[in-house]
């Protein structure tokens, strides 16, 4: 009796939020002046002008973390991108 063993790589499958991120840092790598971020939810400013970072699919300010897999739309602007979630 002959066993054959396989291993099969699991293909990784970009969540819909870290597709945007990508598309996000692909804007953010093209425009390296932009430092600071403003944040819309529901077209209300919630936060403006805020150095951020990121991770994955997510945004992370001093004030708080966005989930991208929520994003409406971004706005990238010479130095500052906005965010409409």
């Amino acid at each position: 009796m002959v066993f054959m063993i396989s291993s099969c790589k699991k293909d990784e499958i970009a969540t819909e939020g870290e597709k945007i991120a990508q598309q996000v840092q692909t804007v953010l790598t093209a425009n390296s002046r932009i430092k600071t971020a403003t944040f819309y939810i529901s077209n209300v400013l919630v936060d403006q002008n805020q150095t951020f970072t990121l991770t994955g699919q997510y945004i992370t300010t001093a004030n708080g973390t966005y989930n991208l897999s929520r994003l409406i739309r971004y706005q990238p602007f010479s130095q500052s991108i906005s965010f409409y979630f």
